[in-house]
């Protein structure tokens, strides 16, 4: 694996035109003043992965999310499983709801075999997730996770439509997507955001994974 920054390689303009071609990054660098994607890429790496590569292991603890730009990625719970319980494809986010939620890999993620390269760029979440870390503004982490949080929720919707569509009843009740009030400090509304894309991604991760064993 070839890990490389970003700015370290290309013209500003050049890797957000890139990046904007996924949906999540899309949002996020449209949120953000031209000072401000700068400072985000800075917290950035492009990673280079072969065939068969492991991206994350199950187990580990990182404050990293990626999002797949070329090639893709398998999900498997063990190492020896011969059958993916997710394929991953340009424009997915990957390990973002450990991150948010501080917890430990749940799964083992691997570079396409069938392809000659995987690009995923890295995003530091702990940048964003500590309020005292002083590599982004107040500002810009809010407008980060507030498009963190539509991203969760959305996918938390689609979740749960499915598992409607089958019959089956959540065993988790889903947090309401909430705005912090104007009138509280950005600290404030930080905290907020965060708690509530903690809670969003905990039901997620249960909802998603009573979808699994239905579906298994």
């Amino acid at each position: 694996m070839q890990i490389t920054g970003l700015l370290d390689q290309y013209e500003i303009k050049k890797i957000t035109g890139i990046l904007r071609k996924a949906p999540f990054l899309d949002a996020l660098f449209g949120a953000l003043s031209d000072e401000k994607q700068k400072s985000l890429l800075s917290n950035c790496r492009l990673f280079r992965v072969k065939p068969g590569e492991y991206v994350i292991n199950k187990g580990d603890i990182s404050s990293w999310m990626y999002v797949v730009l070329k090639g893709g990625c398998f999900a498997y719970i063990e190492k020896d499983d011969r059958i993916p319980i997710n394929h991953l494809k340009p424009g997915d986010i990957v390990g973002e709801l450990t991150a948010i939620m501080g917890l430990p890999r749940t799964a083992f993620i691997v570079a396409n075999f069938d392809e000659p390269e995987t690009l995923l760029v890295g995003i530091d979440f702990s940048v964003f997730s500590n309020v005292q870390d002083s590599r982004m503004d107040l500002s810009s982490k809010i407008l980060v996770f507030q498009v963190i949080q539509r991203t969760i929720f959305k996918r938390l919707r689609s979740v749960e439509n499915e598992l409607s569509q089958r019959g089956i009843n959540p065993i988790h009740p889903s947090p309401a997507l909430e705005t912090p009030p104007h009138y509280m400090s950005q600290k404030d509304q930080l905290r907020e955001y965060m708690v509530n894309s903690s809670a969003g991604a905990a039901s997620l991760m249960i909802l998603s994974d009573q979808l699994s064993n239905y579906l298994n």
